[in-house]
């Protein structure tokens, strides 16, 4: 196959086809990992795929809850939220 072929083939699909397809997504994960801000992607695609650490599991449970908005994951008020002690972005020693 051609470089040429190539680029005109990888055009040809729909864009993110190629990433929801080659990550074993389902199209609910796949298009909340693609309304995120592109930072904020990888993390929530390692999450749904059982890639993740604990860590990163509540960090993209986290942004997936506040839509990406990281300043709503640092004054988040849903203290009944179990992982609420553990939300990132908080100032050291504040909870």
């Amino acid at each position: 196959m051609t470089p040429e072929h190539r680029r005109k083939s990888a055009r040809s699909t729909e864009p993110g086809t190629l990433a929801k397809e080659s990550c074993g997504l389902d199209t609910e994960q796949a298009q909340a990992v693609e309304s995120l801000p592109m930072v904020y992607r990888a993390t929530l695609r390692k999450a749904f795929t059982g890639a993740a650490s604990p860590r990163q599991a509540i960090k993209a449970k986290c942004i997936d809850c506040t839509c990406g908005h990281r300043c709503e994951i640092r004054e988040c008020p849903s203290n009944e939220c179990p992982l609420w002690r553990f939300r990132p972005y908080q100032k050291e020693g504040k909870t």
